[in-house]
């Protein structure tokens, strides 16, 4: 637009002038990407033992195999990487709950924290009853923003996309194949703690057809085995926990190089990127009021109702 104006008009502060016009544009502000810096990584506390923060998640919906089974739920710990696959007809939240309590809470116990995103099953009241009865402090991750589930790990998300080409590869069978790779997922040496996440669960390696002959672990009489395997969890947790932690920081120091922290205020307005697929709609909705900034999040009112979105999905609006 600069370059048409100036070839007939001139004045003092063209340039700025153009610049500021264009960018109060209501039609501009709303149907054009924005090539801000995104925020910088935030690094969430790490857990200290197995199984004492989990997250869950939802693989699907799939093609239904011959048990009728549509989705899998997906549970991780965060620090040993363990993860438990569980084949579901349907996403209600009742199944889910069902599905969590009955193949997770039986097994393993009561963690002491969980994360899931904003999926509907997750915010259900059954849900969060069930998760409120068993003492569960339960978080969910910023709508739309993933790197919040996860803790800025892509583990469940290569989980996941491992699990759905698998399923391509037996269509009618794939949930009797989900324990199979969920016990071979648990038996390779994750990168980023450096142990596998069944040594990390249960203090010993796996009996696999590869290490059966190595040497076995010498047998401790019933007083000194107990003794023994809690310290070779907690050595095991602690060192995992380090590597976890310094994996973490080094992501984050990589990705932060070509990013920073937008500041808003009270009463800023801003547009919200849509999630649509229809490429004609405007890319951003609003503008709405900001009512706090929490980085790396922003709470906006949207129809008198109080909503939580990371900033890389807000703009500032000019008006």
């Amino acid at each position: 637009m600069y370059a048409n104006i100036k070839r007939y008009y001139f004045w003092n502060n063209l340039k700025d002038d153009v610049i500021k016009l264009i960018s109060k544009c209501n039609e501009c502000q709303r149907h054009k990407h924005l090539n801000q810096r995104k925020q910088p990584l935030t690094i969430t506390t790490t857990a200290s033992s197995a199984f004492q923060k989990i997250y869950l998640d939802l693989v699907g919906p799939l093609n239904q195999d011959n048990e009728t089974n549509r989705y899998i739920l997906t549970i991780q710990c965060e620090l040993s990487k363990f993860v438990e696959g569980i084949p579901i007809e349907n996403k209600e939240a009742e199944t889910v709950a069902r599905a969590f309590v009955n193949n997770f809470i039986l097994k393993y116990g009561i963690p002491e924290q969980i994360v899931t995103d904003q999926g509907t099953e997750f915010l259900a009241k059954v849900f969060k009853e069930t998760a409120k009865l068993l003492g569960l402090d339960q978080i969910n991750s910023t709508a739309y923003h993933h790197e919040t589930l996860g803790a800025l790990e892509n583990s469940h998300k290569n989980l996941n996309a491992f699990l759905r080409i698998q399923v391509n590869k037996y269509e009618n069978t794939w949930s009797k194949w989900v324990p199979f790779w969920c016990f071979s997922y648990n038996n390779t040496v994750h990168t980023e703690t450096k142990y596998t996440p069944y040594e990390l669960v249960f203090g010993k390696k796996c009996n696999l057809p590869l290490n059966i002959l190595e040497k076995l672990d010498p047998v401790y009489n019933f007083e000194s085995y107990p003794i023994e395997l809690k310290f070779r969890l907690q050595s095991a947790w602690e060192d995992a926990k380090d590597n976890l932690i310094k994996s973490k920081q080094n992501r984050k120091t990589r990705l932060d190089e070509n990013r920073n922290d937008l500041k808003y205020k009270f009463n800023d307005r801003v547009l919200l990127k849509s999630e649509i697929s229809n490429k004609l709609e405007p890319l951003y909705k609003g503008p709405y009021k900001v009512i706090e900034d929490k980085s790396p999040n922003v709470i906006i009112k949207i129809n008198n109702k109080l909503i939580t979105v990371h900033k890389d999905r807000v703009k500032l609006y000019r008006e």
